[in-house]
């Protein structure tokens, strides 16, 4: 038994059916034949690294084409996606060639109910498919979802719709043959009989299409093509009977995959048949409304211009044309493993059946047995899936979700906005497919601007005289301040230490400090050398220089890990600073330079970094006796405008992906120079008191311009602060 079902309103359907006794007698032929299997995975697969002409669907033909948004379809258009250089088979009533939107594109197949090549297509059922499949993307009505594709026609209806005395034994294995003689990897096959796959058995199915199912066996190979079927609009709990044949004869479901349909709101209309027992080959696609005068799927009509259809004839060609797709992205994709990504990244999200379940309200089981493995999603099918790696040219793999860069807080923006452009190989962990991604969508830029070392310097500090010289021990995340003069610009930012420890050296012209520094994440050295005023000088005017270098884990306060990973820092910086009262008013002046250097790993793409880097201080100071306006307590207030610690210059060495030959990418290193697009500036005035020689409260306002190195992201911010010295 053969049928051929169209879906015109509500539960009223135009079935060609032949009674059970002809599908058994009529359908007579020879044996069958071997095939299928479990997908292989291959040694490798490639994205294709040249990607074809970019497709801009036009917002009219965006508007009456809804179903390109519903599977994800029109977010895909820009990776050069169109369905260029595919070739796909539909097996129906024959093709329009001369419509508009398939002129030119159109291949005939063979005709086995009349005498032509399967061109045309006296019933419309054939041409409204295969538009939903390649129609143009010319600004004019609709378009299909692989808009750049051929079609290679064979039809097998009648005027009517029906197979005119004929069988599939009589017609499918022809068919296939020259499916394969052509190498056609996608076949839709928008027909089917009004049987569910659990009305007959797999004996009376083997009899009733032997030759049929024997040509079947024979294209399931791993090479040949994925059978794309529509379930059938039935209104059945399962699909039917050809849709559903791997259920009896599993050697085919790698080659096989079934369509509900949704329509454009995802909701299950009436007349589609369920999954059911094929959900694990079962897919999910809008075939429009019940109504489908209102909710159709509009498309080509023979003869010129357009029409709306409604049934899971709909919805398989939006499968077969993502198929397509997937194929031309990925090259090297065996036609299974095209099917295996579609089916993998699925999705029950907006679908609703029509009893009201949705994957929140109701069991996986009972979404699957309705939608099988939901609504395909092409762009996530173009996507690596599972636990995906970046690869190098040494063979080493990183994994892509621990890959990243936390750029340090100088380099603002630079490090974003340099590797615009840059890309890595990615290998997914499904079926070892291989993508070319952006790098710059791995770093994380800072959400906050710099901080001055020196405010948090002074933390637990003990210090242990030995005459004019001490030992000092700290557990500040950075240098400990030097008491004798008000330098704070002499660390670079970075993540902090545990502990320092060092010696103060207290003579009669200098102080001299020396310490070290470390923790599990940084060891550093630090020496500092000021001068100290003389018995004779009426004002004090230190003078102060030193230097430190440090080996770090991290870069800087920045982290950086996975494939962009690298073994270590190592920074070294110099300073100096000066104070000098002028009257009532004092000022410090601060300067720091630095540059810090990354050992790349051998796991990673890194090759080097390099950053350079400065900053400067000045302050301005006017303590006020407490006897001076009577407050009881000594007070000042201090104006203070700063550089934070910002880029100069720098550079990233970056192994980069540069050819495509003989299966494989070559690699070369590619450098990327960094700079700023702006610089942070901050201005601050604090006025404070001292309640006793042991406290101080501060209070202040600060603005901050270029908040982070960034331009056009100010901030402003008021402070309080209590120091209690115990």
């Amino acid at each position: 038994m053969i049928c051929f079902q169209f879906y015109f309103k509500p539960h009223f359907k135009i079935l060609f059916v032949f009674s059970v006794a002809s599908f058994v007698s009529a359908c007579g032929g020879g044996g069958g034949g071997g095939g299928g299997g479990s997908i292989a995975r291959p040694s490798i697969i490639i994205t294709n690294p040249d990607p074809g002409l970019v497709i801009e669907p036009s917002a009219l033909e965006l508007a009456n084409t809804p179903s390109l948004g519903d599977v994800a379809a029109a977010s895909v258009y820009h990776l050069g996606v169109s369905g260029e250089g595919m070739t796909i088979g539909v097996v129906d009533s024959g093709v329009d060639k001369t419509h508009g939107e398939l002129a030119g594109r159109v291949i005939g197949g063979g005709d086995w109910q009349g005498s032509g090549d399967g061109t045309t297509d006296p019933y419309g059922h054939g041409t409204h498919v295969a538009s939903i499949i390649a129609a143009s993307s010319n600004n004019k009505g609709m378009q299909g979802i692989a808009p750049l594709a051929e079609i290679v026609s064979y039809r097998i209806l009648n005027s009517a719709g029906k197979f005119g005395g004929k069988s599939g034994n009589d017609m499918l294995p022809a068919i296939l043959g020259n499916v394969q003689s052509r190498d056609l990897k996608v076949v839709n096959n928008s027909w089917a009989s009004i049987y569910e796959i659990t009305d007959l058995s797999a004996s009376t199915i083997e009899s009733a299409i032997s030759g049929e199912l024997a040509a079947y066996r024979q294209s399931a190979q791993a090479s040949g093509p994925v059978m794309v079927w529509a379930a059938g609009n039935g209104s059945d709990n399962n699909v039917s009977v050809r849709s559903g044949l791997p259920y009896y004869f599993p050697e085919l479901k790698a080659n096989w995959l079934t369509v509900v349909s949704v329509d454009l709101n995802g909701l299950e209309p009436v007349y589609t048949n369920r999954c059911g027992v094929s959900a694990e080959w079962c897919l999910t696609a809008p075939g429009g409304g019940d109504n489908q005068l209102k909710d159709g799927i509009e498309a080509a009509k023979t003869g010129g211009g357009y029409t709306k259809k409604s049934g899971t004839s709909m919805a398989a060609p939006l499968v077969s044309g993502a198929l397509g797709m997937v194929l031309e992205h990925m090259p090297n994709l065996s036609p299974r493993q095209a099917a295996a990504r579609l089916i993998e990244t699925a999705s029950y999200d907006g679908l609703e059946t029509r009893s009201g379940c949705t994957i929140s309200t109701c069991t996986e089981a009972k979404m699957k047995d309705v939608f099988g493995q939901g609504m395909i999603n092409l762009e996530q099918a173009l996507q690596p899936i599972g636990a995906s790696s970046i690869i190098n040219n040494a063979g080493q793999n990183s994994q892509i979700t621990t890959t990243y860069i936390t750029t340090p807080q100088l380099v603002g923006d630079a490090i974003k906005r340099g590797l615009e452009g840059s890309s890595a190989v990615v290998e997914d962990g499904f079926d070892g497919a291989q993508f070319l991604v952006g790098l710059d969508d791995h770093i994380i830029q800072q959400n906050h601007g710099g901080v001055q070392k020196g405010d948090v310097h002074d933390f637990m500090s003990i210090s242990i005289p030995l005459g004019r010289s001490g030992f000092m021990t700290s557990a500040s995340g950075s240098v400990p301040i030097n008491q004798n003069t008000p330098a704070q610009l002499i660390d670079i930012p970075s993540y902090g230490e545990q502990a320092w420890h060092g010696y103060d050296f207290n003579g009669k012209r200098y102080n001299a400090r020396a310490f070290l520094g470390y923790g599990d994440d940084r060891q550093a050295v630090h020496f500092m050398l000021a001068s100290k005023p003389q018995a004779h000088e009426d004002q004090e005017s230190p003078l102060w220089i030193g230097a430190g270098m440090d080996q770090s884990k991290n870069w800087l306060d920045g982290k950086a890990d996975g494939a962009l990973g690298y073994d270590r820092s190592g920074s070294t910086w110099i300073f100096a600073g000066h104070h000098h009262d002028f009257g009532p008013i004092q000022t410090t002046t601060e300067v720091l330079f630095g540059q810090t250097h990354l050992t790349p790993s051998q796991k990673g793409i890194l090759k080097e970094g390099h950053l350079v880097y400065d900053s400067w201080s000045l302050r301005l100071d006017m303590p006020m006796a407490a006897d001076q306006l009577g407050f009881g307590q000594d007070w000042g207030w201090l104006l203070r405008f700063d550089q934070p610690p910002a880029l100069r210059k720098g550079h990233m060495i970056i192994e980069q992906p540069i050819g495509f030959t003989e299966g494989q990418y070559q690699f070369a290193d590619q450098r990327y120079d960094l700079s700023l697009s702006s610089r942070q500036k901050q201005a601050s005035l604090e006025i404070y008191i001292e309640p006793n020689h042991q406290s101080l409260i501060k209070a202040g306002f600060d603005w901050i311009d270029n908040f982070g190195h960034r331009r056009g992201e100010n901030e402003s911010q008021f402070m309080l602060n209590l120091t209690q010295k115990f």
